[in-house]
């Protein structure tokens, strides 16, 4: 057990450094690298499914959810035989819970050899300064995806795992929801962090998406966390508290919440464990985007109208 005295020397000397901090537990992946994982295996289930090529699911993920960088190409920055490993750990201390199961995509990519960048090719091939050769997307099927069903949406099937994460982690007690939003959006650059993305999404929205995908696809990975299950319409603190996460929800407010997804912002770049690499995840600007998440919050909207009927 971490004494009060150590962690405030910890947190000061952080400080002094012009480093921002966070409080979790000693937990698998802890904040980033559990709360993360999502992002890089619907992108890779996706594609076994065959919804769509690596290149347009980066395409979707970087135009349309606002991220600098896609998946499969992110990956591709780390290393595929380092993002599998630091997955395989989290799956392998957290017993095998399904919702952290390396993909056969990725595990096949590592025995190939395919390492990404450094090995000349990994989802894509490269060339000696390391630009994709063979990344041809398909802008037409990733609009059609991003306003389409859950099931077959890689923006909406991401958000909806992330935030799930994000919830299950605070509802734990492992950290604060604030304190997950900073990591997160410091960490890894996101656009947002996931409480405050679920918050302006909705977090019946993201409940009702994740059980329609539990029914298409059964097997654990979808469960929606009990907190989040127990959330009724977002921004109402009351329902948080119901949930068991007390006012934590609603409380988060990390520097980018008031920010919208369209706008730049300049964050300090934090090195975070295996994302080190590449996480320089930005934003797209709104001129680009705007009015493709309209019809991607209309049609998740649509879809829960639909499911309550």
């Amino acid at each position: 057990q971490t004494s009060d005295e150590s962690l405030t020397f910890a947190r000061e000397l952080m400080r002094a450094w012009g480093k921002t901090t966070v409080r979790c537990t000693s937990t698998p992946g802890f904040i980033v690298n559990r709360v993360a994982r999502p992002f890089y295996g619907e992108a890779q289930r996706m594609v076994e499914e065959g919804v769509a090529d690596a290149a347009t699911i980066d395409l979707a993920m970087r135009e349309f959810g606002g991220f600098r960088m896609g998946p499969m190409e992110l990956t591709d920055l780390i290393g595929q035989d380092v993002n599998l490993a630091v997955g395989t750990s989290v799956w392998e201390q957290t017993g095998h819970d399904e919702r952290y199961t390396p993909t056969d995509f990725q595990r096949q990519l590592v025995a190939d050899g395919r390492l990404g960048r450094k090995s000349g090719r990994g989802v894509f091939r490269y060339d000696a300064s390391g630009q994709p050769l063979d990344a041809s997307p398909d802008r037409a099927l990733a609009v059609a995806l991003t306003t389409g069903s859950i099931v077959t949406n890689p923006v909406g099937r991401t958000l909806a795992m992330l935030v799930n994460e994000a919830v299950d982690l605070v509802a734990r007690g492992e950290a604060s929801a604030e304190d997950v939003d900073t990591a997160m959006e410091l960490g890894t650059n996101y656009p947002k962090g996931p409480i405050a993305w679920g918050a302006e999404i909705g977090f019946d929205v993201i409940a009702a998406q994740l059980r329609r995908l539990d029914a298409a696809f059964p097997g654990g990975r979808y469960r929606p966390s009990a907190a989040l299950a127990g959330c009724g319409r977002v921004r109402r603190c009351r329902a948080a508290a119901d949930a068991g996460i007390g006012n934590e929800l609603c409380r988060a407010r990390s520097p980018a919440v008031g920010v919208g997804l369209g706008h730049s912002v300049a964050r300090q770049q934090h090195v975070v464990d295996e994302e080190m690499a590449g996480r320089r995840l930005g934003i797209a600007g709104e001129d680009q985007v705007g009015g493709i998440r309209q019809d991607f919050r209309r049609a998740a909207t649509a879809e829960v109208d639909a499911g309550n009927h």
